[in-house]
């Protein structure tokens, strides 16, 4: 397949690959292309890539300790709840 390309375009693949992002035009080609695959997937309703992830239920380890064990003043009261 030969593919034709406007000296804009041309001149960005190159500055890709000058950059070093790329290691050769046709590696920038091939991530535009995929870009689009994945784009067209993504109109189409195709979007299982995309799900959100599930929310955190729990503190991380040692959360507490750090926060609480930082804090310098007055100990912090609780108000009773009405």
């Amino acid at each position: 397949m030969n593919v034709s390309l406007t000296p804009e375009l041309e001149q960005f693949i190159q500055r890709q690959v000058d950059a070093g992002k790329y290691k050769s035009p046709e590696e920038v080609i091939i991530r535009g292309i995929q870009l689009l695959a994945i784009m067209e997937r993504f109109y189409q309703g195709n979007v299982e890539f995309l799900q959100p992830t599930k929310p955190k239920t729990e503190w991380m380890p040692g959360f507490f300790e750090e926060v609480i064990g930082g804090w310098v003043g007055d100990p912090l009261v609780r108000e009773p709840y009405m």
